[in-house]
Formats: C-alpha cells, sequence, structure tokens
C-alpha cells in the first residue's frame, strides 16, 4: 500500500488479491493523519510518458494501459503535483 500525500489531499494506492491497482482518493482533515517516518524513496527513470487520448503509461520496457476508474484525471484536476508520483509507484511498484 502507498500512499502520495500534498498539502490538501492523499492518494493511497495498493493492489488486491487478483493484481488490479485500486484507488482511494481522498482530502488532508488533519495536518497529523499520517505517522512521521523517514519516507521510502523509489529511484525512477525520468522517460515517463502518459499518453491522455489513449490512457497508456509508458515506462522504460513497460506500455500499461489504464482501464476503469480514471486516476489520472481525477489527480490532474485535484493536485497536478501528484501526477510524477502516481505514474512512478504504477510503472515500478504496482503493474
Amino acid at each position: 500500500m502507498y500512499y502520495v500525500v500534498s498539502d490538501k489531499v492523499y492518494v493511497k494506492l495498493w493492489n488486491d488479491t487478483k493484481g488490479n491497482v485500486l484507488v482511494y482518493v481522498s482530502q488532508i482533515v488533519d495536518s497529523n493523519m499520517f505517522f512521521v517516518r523517514d519516507a521510502d524513496i523509489l529511484r525512477v527513470s525520468e522517460n515517463i510518458i502518459y499518453e491522455y487520448g489513449t490512457r497508456k503509461l509508458i515506462c522504460d520496457n513497460k506500455n500499461i494501459i489504464l482501464s476503469g476508474f480514471d486516476i489520472i484525471k481525477v489527480v490532474d484536476e485535484l493536485e497536478p503535483e501528484l501526477l510524477p508520483p502516481i505514474f512512478a509507484l504504477l510503472c515500478y511498484k504496482l503493474v
């Protein structure tokens, strides 16, 4: 389970038992919602491309087609700065 957090909203991403990516988006209601500890650092390539028309995420040697709930559109409207870490999690941890 991964959390991507900004000042206003957070996105929780995780895999279910079938390998589907599940998403929960909510607002930050308390500045102490999350425990303070060292963050996990994910080293990624800067060559992650998202094609909005086809909903295709291209990262290194992977092409990922996103279907179902459009998490990218929702996050882009709420907090666009969270898109790069979400792309990285999808490419390197969840899919």
